[in-house]
């Protein structure tokens, strides 16, 4: 997430729909991690899904599930007026 901050969405890959997907290697594993880009002017990074990488293709339901969130965070904006719920939202997934 720290290159895509630097250098913008070009260096992640495009999923569909303001999701995009990174990949990152740990301890000889690979993960992908789902996020979109929002606010005003793209700034907030959201992450929307992470996962062990074991298979060549995303998987529909970790996408649906990144589409789901991403529906749900952005309704809670609208419906509270500001980003307050919106960062509450953000840091319980990124905790779990």
């Amino acid at each position: 997430m720290e290159h895509v901050r630097q250098h913008g969405t070009t260096v992640a890959r495009h999923v569909r729909q303001g999701i995009y997907e990174v990949r990152a290697t740990y301890d000889t594993k690979a993960y992908r991690i789902l996020f979109a880009c929002e606010g005003r002017f793209h700034h907030v990074l959201l992450a929307l899904d992470g996962f062990q990488k074991k298979t060549q293709q995303t998987p529909q339901a970790h996408i649906k599930l990144a589409e789901q969130r991403l529906a749900d965070w952005r309704r809670r904006g609208k419906a509270s007026g500001n980003m307050k719920g919106e960062l509450a939202w953000s840091r319980i997934f990124l905790t779990r």
